[in-house]
């Protein structure tokens, strides 16, 4: 039992990366959080947007939290964000930094836990990070991202 415990995905989750919250109006959601929250454009970071891409986002850091403001531009990707987040915007997804994602895969797996949403075939691969998306029919309703820093 004890190799069962010492092995548990907890072992596995270094930090809350960030929470995802979806937005119709981007810029309007931004003044906002620095408003209620007392924030300057230091804490902000906006990603660039890319001719053609499906959403638009935005960092916001202050203390031990990060928001992922991501406002969707495609009406796909407004169906699929809106599913889970009521429709009209908030948070939609919770992150988290692993390490051995692969191994957090499996681990989830034995559990009945399966990659879905926007990641239905599993992990993927960017040059400096691995993530999946795990389907919330198979945690509880709540859709969690799992994130992977490589070198």
């Amino acid at each position: 039992m004890q190799n069962l415990i010492s092995d548990a995905l907890h072992v596995h989750i270094l930090a809350q990366r960030h929470t995802g919250y979806v937005t119709h109006q981007l810029d309007e959601t931004i003044a906002s959080f620095m408003r209620v929250f007392g924030l300057s454009e230091h804490h902000i970071r906006r990603e660039p947007h890319v001719a053609g891409a499906t959403a638009r986002f935005a960092f916001i850091s202050f203390g031990q939290a990060v928001f992922e403001i991501i406002e969707p531009c495609a009406p796909e990707m407004k169906h699929a964000l809106d599913a889970h987040a009521s429709g009209s915007g908030g948070i939609n997804h919770i992150a988290f930094t692993v390490r051995d994602l692969p191994r957090c895969l499996d681990l989830l797996s034995q559990c009945g836990v399966l990659p879905g949403h926007v990641t239905p075939h599993g992990m993927v691969s960017f040059s400096n990070r691995r993530l999946v998306y795990l389907d919330p029919g198979t945690t509880g309703g709540l859709l969690v991202e799992l994130v992977e820093d490589v070198d």
